[in-house]
Formats: C-alpha cells, structure tokens, sequence
C-alpha cells in the first residue's frame, strides 16, 4: 500500500476551501478522495506485441524501372544538357494543349510550354561540374539562368525534337 500523506491534505484542503459553498456534496467528496487515493497503485500494463506493427508486406518484387534512353548536348562553355529521346503519347498531348488562359498573353503561354517542355525533357543538366538531377533543381536553374543560356536551351531542344518527337514540332506557342 502506497501512503500519499501531503498530496492527499493537500486535495483534502483544496476540496474543501473550492466546495465549502456545496456542503451537501462533502461528504462523497470525501469517500471518493479517500478512495483513490488509499487504492494500491496497479502494476502498468505490459504493451502490446509489437512485433508485426511497422513491416511491409512481403509481396513480390518490384520490377526496377529501366530509365528512358537521352541525349548529351554540350555547350560552348562544356556544360552538358541531358535530354530524353522520347514521351510518353499522354506528355504529348499535354504539351500540345492550349495553354491560353483567360487574361494570360501569347508570351505567358509560350514561356509555359518552354518550361514544361523543358520539365518533361531534362534528365540531367551539369553545369560547370555540378550535376544537377532533380525536377525541381533542373526548373529553378533554367528560370534563372542567363539569357544566353535560355536561348542555348531552347534551341537545344528545338533540335532535339526535330530529331527525337517531331510530334511536337509546330505545335500551339512555337
């Protein structure tokens, strides 16, 4: 039996001096303090069997995905341009739709579908030795790239799609 001697005055005290107006409830106030608080403390309860939570199912495996075929195109400056030689018939579509929007200019549309162009074509893009790989990165160094670079991209990819998707050659912003 655990003796709880000060929290137990201590409850005892507050009980009293907060319910004294409420005098009718004292007295099961008081069986139900004494009740808690002269109870054995119980053992804690041991956790559950956890040996299942947090495993992946084992099914079967997953078939690595074979990266598409691309492109190397280097600069004056050596910096080198990775392309994918093809998309996908539904990234074709997508690129092909209008992208005119209501309020949105000739120049925002064809500044668009340049960077989409750029966002479903770009593998890889290094940059004075520094490979950049990621969507995101690739996107964020093309929208602040020199204009000179700009140009040397968009004509890049002009000729790689007369070469590899001429499917895109003539479309909507070109």
């Amino acid at each position: 039996m655990v003796s709880f001697g000060a929290p137990l005055i201590v409850a005892l005290a507050f009980s009293l001096t907060f319910f004294l107006p409420f005098a009718s409830f004292l007295p099961a106030l008081l069986s139900f303090t004494f009740s808690v608080f002269s109870a054995p403390l119980a053992a804690p309860e041991a956790p559950p069997d956890c040996t299942e939570m947090g495993k992946k199912k084992k099914g079967r495996p997953r078939a690595r995905k074979e990266s598409a075929a691309s492109v190397d195109y280097a600069d004056s400056d050596g910096n080198i341009l990775t392309l994918r030689q093809e998309l996908t018939p539904g990234t074709i579509a997508k690129v092909n739709e209008d992208l005119g929007r209501p309020g949105a200019s000739a120049e925002d549309g064809w500044q668009r579908r340049q960077e989409m162009l750029f966002e479903r074509l770009a593998v890889k893009w290094e940059i004075s030795g520094l490979p950049l790989d990621e969507q995101a990165t690739l996107l964020g160094r093309l929208r602040m790239a020199s204009s000179e670079e700009r140009d040397w991209v968009r004509a890049t990819i002009d000729k790689h799609l007369e070469r590899f998707i001429p499917e895109l050659i003539g479309s909507p912003g070109l």
